[in-house]
């Protein structure tokens, strides 16, 4: 999901690599997969609340965009209800589809609640639209990050002078904000 606070900021999952090999903490959207028995929006409530402990509500993109594996997006035609704001082509991660790639479906949801990081998260972060460009162009340390006026929630702490960057489905959401204005 793409979340949106009240006051237009969003919020996004903090991810420390180092936990995976890697060397930074990456900026991710917040999600995870749907069960057999769930529709799409009973997912995203589901997965919200598991990862920032807040209620939501679904909001419907007026545009849905497709994403290749190259990251590159177009406005394609959902009816759907709620629709998403991306539907994107995904190489398998940490080997959970062999041989294969997957879709994510992204949706915009509203928090009603202070959000909080579950357990599966190391952090959560909120940036206004002027940070998350910010982002999109270098990489920042944690401590630059949060001088810049970054909040962040971590679940755990975190080295501050990590490099902080943009995972994929947000460089996403950045080329989709930009063909929405």
């Amino acid at each position: 999901m793409f979340c949106r606070l009240a006051d237009g900021r969003y919020l996004f999952a903090l991810y420390d690599e180092s936990q995976v090999g890697g060397e930074h903490l990456v900026v991710g959207r917040i999600g995870g997969g749907r069960k057999p028995e769930e529709t799409w929006e009973q997912c995203v409530l589901r997965e919200v609340m598991e990862e920032t402990g807040s209620r939501a509500v679904v909001q419907s993109s007026e545009v849905c965009f497709y994403a290749d594996l190259d990251g590159r997006a177009e406005d394609i035609g959902v009816e759907a209800d709620p629709r998403p704001v991306l539907i994107s082509c995904q190489p398998p991660s940490f080997g959970s589809i062999p041989g294969g790639v997957y879709y994510n479906l992204v949706f915009w949801a509203r928090l009603l609640d202070e959000p909080k990081p579950g357990p599966e998260l190391d952090a959560l972060v909120i940036l206004d639209e002027r940070l998350l460009r910010k982002l999109g162009r270098n990489s920042l340390a944690l401590r630059e990050l949060q001088q810049a006026g970054a909040e962040v929630v971590p679940a755990r702490e975190l080295d501050p002078d990590a490099p902080v960057t943009l995972g994929r489905s947000v460089e996403v959401l950045l080329a989709i904000l930009d063909r929405t204005r």
